[in-house]
């Protein structure tokens, strides 16, 4: 490592003095449907017994109109929305939620997985809750003729309305699809039975460390690349009692065909291939993407490889644990109102000042901690953040020589001169934006570490959602 940079704490404490920042929770009085908790089951994660897709532009699963392609509109964009949670009958998306879920207002947000295929031009999708201003962070980054997916935490309005817009230099045409891989909780969900302290309850954030559970390069009998229509079955061991599901950073590295990967709980029939997708990549190409997986009852997750042999890492970031005491705070997550972009190194207020080949530099995030609130009331103490991590560009230090890198985005080391960890949160190529779903977690002092491995990044951070602490 050349060096660290010194924390960028007064820059990032200006950029959020003037951001008006709140987060939506249940705002209903909780004492009239569970008088005996405070918080119940909000900001707890329900995973869905399956992945399932519940918008599609190519095969019109509630498509809206105009049916088929989606626009790419220039400057502002294109924006059309859809009822993320309003699919199926009688009136609440009993297709991926429980029946017994009757309000949007008992959903606090959603984890998707959003793919943007065949793109005839380059641009970027942001998905936000209808009527709110669409915010500046982007939720996939796409470059024309290339499919690409993320996961994203999405927000809907009070009625289950989401707004997907699609932006670009040129004009342009798209298809989009959405997966939904569980949701989070609101306070007042009640599982349909109020008097029941127990049934409603989700998974909270746990663990948040990382740790290698799969590298198919080691040549090892059971690590070999997954072939095409093939599914690598990978236990989960070591996970704490009550996990449900795991949150890993899964990595295809070089397939030998332009593939797509999906990650499911339980063994697929012969033949048969998942029908949602977590990661679309290019042969060749590195590139990773976060993924709350459903741990399947033999306690092991499946991972679907389309086309080629694929080659995977898998790093263990957190699990989603229930049984937590509904008195307890530690591990709830909870949705901004909007995404919020806390940092962009392009912009004149944070250096505009790439980071260099071996550099880390830190990032503190003690005001941003401070200015969040409910309805005026500070949330209080937070250890993580859920955000999109995105390499905005990444230039050559020899002008002459390609360069590949990684951003790695972890808590600052207690100890000077501590090497970053080998688990990566994303890969980059030169010429196109990378984005990732990212655990960003804090140090005692609530800074946030970000090393780049090689070249020149850009890069920037928007927050999601925070994951409370006691």
């Amino acid at each position: 490592m050349k060096g660290d940079r010194p924390v960028r704490a007064l820059l990032l404490a200006v950029a959020l003095g003037t951001a008006a920042l709140g987060v939506v929770a249940q705002t209903s009085p909780v004492a009239a449907v569970v008088p005996t908790c405070t918080l119940c089951a909000g900001g707890e994660y329900q995973p869905l017994r399956v992945p399932v897709r519940v918008f599609s532009t190519i095969t019109n699963t509630n498509d809206v109109a105009p049916i088929g392609r989606k626009a790419i509109g220039v400057g502002a964009g294109t924006a059309f929305s859809i009822d993320l949670l309003g699919l199926g009958a009688p009136t609440f998306a009993p297709r991926w939620l429980p029946n017994t879920v009757t309000a949007a207002g008992d959903v606090l947000g959603a984890m998707v997985s959003v793919t943007v295929q065949a793109p005839t031009h380059s641009g970027s999708l942001t998905a936000y809750a209808t009527g709110s201003a669409k915010p500046i962070a982007s939720s996939v980054n796409f470059v024309a003729g290339r499919s690409v997916s993320n996961t994203v935490l999405v927000r809907t309005n009070s009625a289950g309305r989401l707004t997907v817009s699609l932006a670009g230099t040129s004009a342009g045409l798209a298809h989009v699809t959405i997966d939904v891989l569980g949701w989070f909780s609101a306070s007042s969900f009640t599982n349909g039975t109020p008097d029941d302290l127990s049934d409603e309850r989700g998974a909270r954030l746990t663990n948040i460390t990382r740790k290698r559970v799969l590298d198919t390069r080691n040549g090892a009998a059971a690590d070999t690349p997954i072939g095409p229509g093939a599914t690598l079955t990978l236990p989960i061991t070591g996970a704490p009692t009550g996990a449900v599901a795991v949150l890993v950073n899964l990595t295809a590295i070089q397939p030998t065909a332009t593939t797509m990967l999906a990650v499911v709980p339980t063994a697929l029939k012969p033949g048969r291939a998942p029908g949602t997708q977590n990661l679309n990549i290019r042969a060749g190409a590195t590139q990773s993407v976060l993924v709350p997986a459903r741990i399947g009852p033999d306690g092991r997750v499946r991972i679907y490889n389309r086309s080629g042999n694929t080659n995977v890492m898998v790093d263990v970031l957190g699990y989603f644990t229930g049984g937590a005491l509904e008195t307890t705070r530690a591990g709830r997550v909870v949705p901004l109102t909007v995404p919020f972009r806390s940092f962009d190194t392009r912009v004149a207020a944070f250096g505009k000042v790439p980071l260099g080949p071996g550099q880390a530099e830190d990032w503190s995030f003690a005001a941003f901690s401070n200015s969040v609130n409910i309805g005026g009331s500070p949330l209080g103490k937070q250890t993580a953040l859920l955000g999109n991590l995105t390499n905005a560009s990444l230039a050559r230090s020899i002008s002459t020589v390609p360069v590949n890198s990684s951003l790695t985005m972890y808590p600052k080391p207690s100890v000077a001169g501590t090497k970053p960890p080998i688990i990566t949160n994303l890969s980059s190529a030169e010429g196109s934006p990378v984005s990732n779903l990212t655990v960003a977690t804090f140090d005692a002092k609530q800074i946030v570490r970000v090393y780049n491995a090689k070249g020149y990044a850009h890069y920037a951070f928007d927050v999601y959602a925070v994951v409370l602490g006691d």
